[in-house]
């Protein structure tokens, strides 16, 4: 890490930064979801589809976006590995799965479809696509690139 022009290690998360954005995320979606709350979208007043069309391919590459930082969070996740002192889950997945309270098959995706862990694009090249206007190209940050570092050194699939 280097030191920035504004005296803090550049690179570096602020202690509650991550927590203040997801907080203001959070709050937007409220009020995003307000806004298309079924009585808003009944009546002359309206929004014309072209604008509810618009809102939602916006929505979709955001979504797009969110799900990217996800895939970029789970490699670091699993490779702290403090999810197994629980003792109640034998693999990342079924950890996953438990925490979050998705289908095992929704775990499975993520896992399978997250960065692989220890890879310099997930880290440096996948940062700079999330920060990018138009998201993941394919809809998801990793279309078919082996999920750890020893596969992808390794050089296999799967």
């Amino acid at each position: 890490m280097r030191q920035s022009t504004s005296g803090g290690i550049s690179g570096a998360v602020p202690p509650g930064a991550l927590e203040e954005v997801l907080g203001r995320i959070e709050s937007a979606v409220g009020d995003l979801a307000d806004l298309v709350g079924p009585e808003a979208l009944e009546g002359w007043a309206a929004p014309s589809v072209a604008r509810l069309a618009e809102a939602h391919t916006r929505i979709r590459r955001m979504t797009g976006r969110l799900d990217g930082v996800r895939y970029t969070l789970l490699p670091r996740i699993e490779d702290e590995g403090s999810w197994r002192s629980g003792g109640m889950s034998r693999t990342f997945t079924s950890w996953l799965r438990m925490r979050e309270g998705v289908a095992a098959a929704t775990a499975r995706k993520d896992v399978t479809t997250r960065a692989p862990s220890g890879h310099r694009t997930s880290r440096h090249a996948g940062a700079a696509r999330l920060r990018s206007a138009g998201g993941w190209s394919c809809g998801r940050p990793v279309c078919s690139t082996p999920t750890s570092s020893v596969r992808w050194r390794a050089g296999s699939p799967r």
